[in-house]
């Protein structure tokens, strides 16, 4: 009884690891965000998400992100507000995964706001709203 009983439990096991390596397993998909003004690349961050995640929820991740700037473009309010960075002009916000677009939005200002001594940057709600009524699939 003691074989037929561990050949029952090895057949079980097979068939359980079997049935387990067809379920997809859930995994990330890394998104670079690119914030673009005039055709030159200003800021740039990455920020997983789910494989799941619908395309139009990509954007609700923007606010999550820190931006580190890539060129120096923008101005700052004043000297009292060295923490903000507005960019004017033509802006593109690009989400893309493997250098393929996902999806873009397109405005003519965005503000950005730093909380370490300007080392990286990020979207408040107000702008991560903005930019995800703007964008385009």
């Amino acid at each position: 009884m003691k074989i037929s009983t561990r050949i029952y439990f090895a057949v079980l096991l097979s068939l359980t690891v079997t049935a387990l390596s067809c379920v997809p397993m859930p995994g990330q998909r890394l998104l670079n965000v690119q914030i673009e003004l005039e055709g030159t690349v200003i800021f740039e961050g990455i920020r997983d998400v789910p494989d799941s995640t619908p395309v139009v929820e990509m954007f609700d991740v923007l606010g999550d992100i820190p931006f580190e700037s890539i060129a120096n473009e923008g101005n700052a309010l004043d000297d009292d507000e060295k923490n903000i960075r507005v960019l004017e002009g033509a802006i593109v916000v690009r989400i893309e995964h493997v250098n393929n677009e996902l999806a873009r939005a397109t405005l003519k200002r965005i503000t950005l706001r730093s909380h370490d001594a300007e080392a990286t940057w990020t979207l408040d709600d107000a702008e991560v709203e903005r930019i995800k009524v703007s964008a385009e699939y």
